[in-house]
């Protein structure tokens, strides 16, 4: 797909057969009916699955969010994410994103459900949102647990070479494990 405007590929009927390959566009809406592999960059992606997996294979949004949806299935990637202005992931089933090179922005990543969910980021990670298993890891600079619920599930995050503080609420059902090479600050 390749436009210097907006890409709209929204019919809930669509299937897609291979992966999807944005070259280029503004703000890209895509809805597939059952399964879909995307790849590419544009200024943001809302991308959606009503049945089976979403699977991010490298993408890039500059300066926009990256959204994407599995109504019945998993979020998985094969190829690093950047999303300047943050991710809304969401997902009936697991959502695992352990890519090194992921960049999640500022704003970070906002998980609006899951299952077991994985999430790796590159530079520092900042994560807010509700799973019911989080599992978080900053490769190097610090993460930020934004606000999380974990209801009867498992909290783990690890910043490989800075800090780990809080901006918001936490909810550990099952308990936390928080490991840090620099603080752990938990002051919220």
């Amino acid at each position: 797909l390749d436009s210097v405007g907006d890409i709209a590929l929204d019919d809930l009927g669509n299937r897609f057969e291979g992966e999807v390959v944005v070259v280029q566009g503004k703000d890209v809406t895509i809805v597939a009916g059952d399964g879909l592999k995307v790849s590419g960059g544009s200024g943001s992606l809302d991308a959606l699955v009503l049945e089976g997996a979403l699977e991010i294979g490298g993408y890039e949004t500059k300066g926009g969010v990256l959204k994407v949806t599995a109504g019945n299935g998993e979020i998985t990637q094969s190829g690093a994410i950047r999303a300047d202005a943050g991710a809304e992931l969401n997902a009936s089933g697991d959502i695992t994103l352990e890519n090194g090179g992921n960049e999640f922005g500022v704003v970070g990543a906002a998980v609006l459900g899951g299952q077991t969910v994985t999430l790796v980021g590159g530079n520092g990670l900042t994560v807010r949102g509700q799973s019911t298993r989080l599992d978080a890891e900053a490769r190097s600079g610090d993460l930020t647990l934004a606000g999380y619920s974990t209801p009867g599930g498992l909290l783990e995050a690890k910043a490989m070479e800075g800090s780990i503080s809080q901006s918001g609420a936490i909810t550990a059902g099952a308990g936390a494990k928080l490991e840090a090479k620099e603080a752990i600050t938990l002051a919220d």
